[in-house]
C-alpha cells in the first residue's frame, strides 16, 4: 500500500515538475515491469503470481511499450533496456535475501522504474521532458 501510495506520489510529482505525459509514461511503464517481473520470477507469495501467463503479460506490456514509443525510438530503446537491467537486479539482488521476490522487491523495482524514467526524460532534450 505504501509502495503504491509512493508511485502516484512520483508520478504526480513528475506531472508537476516536468508534464504530465512524462508521469504517465513513467508510471505505465513501472507497471508494465511490475508484471514482466512477477512473471518471470513466480514469486509464491503474491496470489496473482499463480494465475499469470503469457498471454496476460503481453497485454500488460504492450501499454508500456506503447507508452515508452511515444518520445520516440531512441528514447524507448533506452528506456526498455534501462527498466530491463533495472529487474534484472532487483531479481538478482532479491534472490539472495530470506523470501526471495516479495511484493515489497516488485514494488521498489516499479519505483526505481520510474524514477529512472522519469529523470531520462529529463535529460533528454525533447518537448515532453520540459
Amino acid at each position: 500500500m505504501i509502495l503504491q501510495v509512493a508511485a502516484i506520489g512520483i508520478a504526480v510529482v513528475g506531472a508537476m515538475r516536468f508534464s504530465v505525459a512524462a508521469a504517465v509514461i513513467a508510471y505505465v511503464l513501472a507497471l508494465s515491469s511490475e508484471a514482466v517481473l512477477a512473471y518471470i520470477s513466480r514469486p509464491f507469495e503474491i496470489p496473482v503470481s499463480r494465475h499469470l501467463n503469457g498471454v496476460l503479460v503481453l497485454l500488460a506490456v504492450i501499454p508500456g511499450v506503447i507508452a515508452a514509443l511515444i518520445p520516440g525510438w531512441a528514447t524507448a530503446i533506452v528506456l526498455i533496456a534501462g527498466a530491463a537491467l533495472i529487474l534484472r537486479l532487483v531479481q538478482a539482488w532479491s534472490y539472495h535475501r530470506p523470501g526471495a521476490l516479495t511484493a515489497i522487491w516488485l514494488g521498489l523495482a516499479g519505483l526505481m522504474v520510474e524514477g529512472f524514467t522519469l529523470s531520462y526524460i529529463q535529460k533528454v532534450s525533447f518537448p515532453l521532458g520540459q
